[in-house]
């Protein structure tokens, strides 16, 4: 299979996965009225719906042997390292992201998925479960089809990106403007941002580890810090 060919593939078969689960599974009648009555919020069902389709088609395609798309175990150091880089990557992020907002002058909004979770459900169905589903999905399924091509890329020595790094962090960045419509654009661009150096980073571990753990740890850790320093500030300005 030729590189044109394998990438407009995955980039197919991720916007697929990625659409049918924002979008189609949260609409299913029984699925709806779970979301209405349930403690379960229409997140939780879009990443389930992530994570089930993902391992389906990674077991199709690595015939029963999922290690190569990333399920095996890891050194600590890999682990420690993803944590390592990833806190000041998004407190970088979040610096930009007030000055965006400061600049252009837009008002957060007060109410969205962060705020009508509590603490425990942002542990469960933010840090740990959006972290992993998602991580399957990009760094497992996705670059795992793409890993062929990492011999393909741009820059030199500790400097080269991969193409299946590249794709995979650019398609989970614009996976992102789902949110325009919800929260004002400038933040938008923002977060797209910060989730494309996440993808990049993530992907960077992914291929150099051969394991999924270190790209999860440091998707948590963007979603730790991305949770915990606004709401350290707002306490503080609140006080």
């Amino acid at each position: 299979m030729n590189i044109s060919l394998r990438i407009l593939l995955a980039v197919i078969m991720g916007t697929a996965v990625y659409l049918f689960g924002l979008l189609v599974v949260p609409g299913i009648g029984f699925i709806k009225n779970l979301v209405e009555t349930t403690f379960i919020n229409k997140g939780n069902v879009t990443q389930f719906a992530f994570l089930v389709i993902s391992l389906v088609l990674i077991f199709i395609f690595s015939r029963g042997k999922p290690g190569t798309f990333g399920f095996k175990g890891s050194k600590i150091k890999p682990l420690l390292l993803a944590v390592l880089v990833s806190i000041p990557a998004q407190l970088g992020m979040l610096v930009l992201m007030m000055f965006l907002v400061t600049v252009s002058g837009v008002t957060p909004p007060r109410d969205n998925l962060f705020t009508s979770l509590s603490f425990i459900e942002t542990v469960l169905s933010v840090w740990i479960f959006a972290s992993i589903c998602e991580e399957i999905l990009f760094r497992g399924l996705l670059y795992g089809f793409l890993q062929p091509l990492k011999i393909y890329g741009f820059g030199t020595g500790k400097f080269f990106v991969s193409l299946p790094v590249a794709v995979c962090a650019l398609m989970f960045s614009l996976g992102h403007l789902c949110l325009l419509g919800q929260i004002p654009g400038i933040m938008v661009f923002a977060i797209v941002l910060s989730t494309g150096l996440l993808g990049f980073i993530a992907g960077y571990f992914r291929e150099t580890s051969q394991s999924l753990l270190p790209a999860i740890a440091a998707h948590m850790t963007f979603n730790i810090v991305g949770y915990t320093v606004p709401k350290l500030l707002m306490s503080m300005v609140g006080s």
